[in-house]
């Protein structure tokens, strides 16, 4: 079973956004296409909502799981 993680991004200077994903490279791929100025994103465990990591434009996930 893969893992699931839900993820608040923010997109601008006043928006956020959220989602369930399962692979933290096609959603930073996602953010670059989708949201050109994305500023970072917070990963957090999606049964316990414990957050788990957070990534920048600068510093971006190396693998597709925690």
């Amino acid at each position: 079973m893969e893992k699931k993680y839900q993820v608040i991004a923010k997109v601008s200077s006043d928006k956020f956004v959220k989602y369930h994903v399962n692979n933290l490279l096609s959603f930073t791929k996602f953010l670059d296409e989708k949201f050109i100025g994305w500023r970072y994103f917070n990963v957090f465990d999606i049964r316990t909502g414990q957050q788990l990591s957070n990534f920048t434009t600068k510093c971006r996930p190396d693998k597709k799981t925690l």
